[in-house]
């Protein structure tokens, strides 16, 4: 298999949600790699990045930490270095650590600024308007991203973080309404019991 087919193969079982047998198969590589002293920019930053994002999916988010500062290391270009702090930023937001959270976001904020990339951008503004609980800053920064996005599922990812900014400040009315532009069936689902268990806790 060549590297582009070990990471398509990779990215299949990925797609699939077949979490723990993707993280076999990026570790199983590595350890081939590091055994045959095998030195390849590029395949260490995709294996570990992709193990970060695993284990941040399985909710461990401190081995998810490590793996995301392994591949760090290996960042060959700045869209590799803000999806590497971009992700930074979210381990710590899920862990409640929102001071490292804006740190890091902000660095991918200013990466994309720099290389001037608007997609990138405004997905990074999105992020951090969850962060601070700016409304505005995510209601302009969904309504721009509408132009490069050409799936749903994409934009319902960006609409979950609306959701949660308004469940966050106990405003059920406003992420009722959000819920309206979520297409997919299982996210929708999801942010339905999260509304039900806001209601319960108020």
């Amino acid at each position: 298999m060549t590297t582009q087919e070990k990471k398509e193969f990779i990215n299949d079982i990925y797609n699939n949600k077949n979490y723990i047998k993707c993280l076999q198969e990026c570790l199983k590589l590595v350890k081939i790699i590091n055994k045959n002293d095998i030195f390849s920019y590029d395949i260490l930053f995709y294996l570990y990045y992709r193990i970060a994002i695993v284990y941040s999916m399985l909710g461990k988010y401190k081995l998810s930490l490590k793996y995301i500062k392994k591949s760090r290391m290996y960042a060959g270009n700045s869209e590799d270095i803000i999806l590497v702090d971009w992700n930074y930023s979210y381990c710590y937001y899920k862990m409640n650590d929102i001071k490292n959270a804006i740190e890091y976001i902000e660095k991918a904020i200013h990466e994309c600024l720099v290389i001037e990339s608007e997609y990138l951008l405004y997905g990074a503004l999105i992020h951090k308007a969850l962060l601070t609980n700016d409304e505005l800053l995510m209601l302009e920064s969904i309504n721009n991203i509408q132009i490069f996005e050409e799936t749903d599922k994409k934009m319902d990812e960006y609409n979950t973080d609306l959701f949660m900014l308004y469940l966050n400040s106990n405003n059920i009315v406003m992420a009722k309404r959000v819920l309206n532009n979520i297409n997919t069936i299982s996210i929708k689902q999801v942010l339905i019991e999260k509304i039900y268990e806001c209601i319960e806790n108020i």
